[in-house]
């Protein structure tokens, strides 16, 4: 869009994606709308659409954001890869306790019955299990791309069950259990042990 391409315009759009975020996160999907982000950031739905046509599109935008801010936890060092793994899920578990996996949760509603948000949801996978898969292959050179692959598929799924699961993990000390039992279970996964 061209309201995007100025400095200001840029700007601009970040802050309709913060309040979305925020509003996602605080109100839930029933209660994400254009006008309520209109409203919360004091804009005309006008001024909000300039930039974001639907909420769909807001929407999609909220998520790739998100989701662009968990490869940044992909980051590797030149340490050890079992090291790098169980830090990736702390990063992963910190980012997605503040709010992270609130954003994700349409994803999953909404990628049931619309093929623009299921189309998403494979994209962000997709992503998410090469780039798991490559620090699975640090960790055991001498799997095959498929099986690398393959254990990327299961640890994500070990992630994101903790995600859904944080209620019962309120407490530091459930946390911090938790974390180092993931930790544990992902690294095994990992070695094909």
């Amino acid at each position: 869009m061209e309201a995007r391409r100025t400095e200001r315009g840029a700007q601009r759009c970040q802050e309709i994606l913060d309040l979305a975020r925020a509003a996602l996160v605080e109100e839930g999907l029933e209660r994400f709308s254009v006008r309520r982000i209109a409203e919360r950031g004091g804009m005309t739905l006008g001024n909000l659409q300039h930039y974001f046509a639907s909420r769909d599109d807001l929407l999609e935008q909220v998520v790739n954001q998100e989701f662009e801010g968990d490869l940044v936890a992909f980051a590797r060092g030149d340490g050890d890869p079992h090291d790098e793994l169980g830090e990736l899920i702390a990063r992963l578990s910190e980012r997605w306790s503040d709010g992270g996996s609130s954003v994700y949760e349409p994803l999953f509603l909404l990628s049931l019955h619309d093929e623009r948000f299921g189309q998403l949801r494979t994209r962000i996978y997709d992503r998410f299990y090469s780039e798991l898969a490559g620090l699975v292959e640090a960790i055991d050179p001498e799997a095959p791309p498929a099986e690398c692959r393959f254990r990327a598929m299961l640890i994500t799924a070990l992630i994101d069950g903790v995600a859904v699961q944080r209620e019962p993990l309120v407490g530091q000390r459930h946390r911090r259990r938790t974390l180092a039992e993931v930790r544990h279970l992902a690294g095994t996964i990992a070695a094909g042990s």
